[in-house]
């Protein structure tokens, strides 16, 4: 859902201090929730202190994989990319390109090796999926080569990171992860 209200605050839906304030009521429930999964192994429930600021409120905003791909959906925003594209077309580049910012979010979240490996398989389809479609759309002038090309620049460093995550996660390596 966090990264959801990144999304948001890209498009220009909310303002980044709407997003901020509501990440922020997120994390602090997740840290919560977490802190109770943690206390049913030891048998006693606590809850974790809050009132403390932090940057990232949630684990996947640390990732530099996640990081990147808020770059890919920015660029598209910045630089008109999908504004300029009849409808069908935008979605075609719109829903790939928030599959591998929510899957990559998702997948962070989850505490099973395999949803892990799978949501970052996910995402890893999808920035194949965006790659090849902005390809195709400069093929047919519906957008500029360069501003493919910058986006799909982007795509190789997030497809090398999401296919190697994957691979450690269902190797069950998670040591190697962080």
């Amino acid at each position: 859902m966090a990264a959801c209200f990144d999304i948001a605050r890209i498009k220009g839906l909310c303002r980044d201090a709407e997003a901020t304030a509501v990440k922020n009521q997120l994390g602090s429930v997740f840290r919560q929730l977490v802190a109770l999964r943690h206390s049913w192994e030891k048998l006693e429930i606590q809850e974790e202190e809050s009132g403390y600021e932090v940057t990232y409120v949630f684990n996947h905003e640390r990732l530099e994989v996640y990081q990147l791909s808020l770059q890919v959906n920015e660029k598209l925003v910045v630089m008109h990319i999908l504004e300029r594209l009849p409808r069908g077309d935008f979605r075609r580049l719109d829903e790939p390109a928030a599959s591998l910012l929510l899957n990559i979010a998702e997948g962070n979240g989850r505490f099973a090796h395999y949803d892990h490996s799978r949501f970052l398989e996910i995402a890893n389809q999808a920035t194949t999926r965006l790659a090849a479609r902005l390809d195709v759309c400069a093929l047919r002038d519906k957008i500029e080569k360069e501003a493919a090309d910058g986006v799909v620049g982007l795509l190789v460093s997030i497809d090398r990171m999401t296919a190697k995550l994957a691979e450690v996660w269902r190797e069950k390596k998670c040591s190697e992860v962080f």
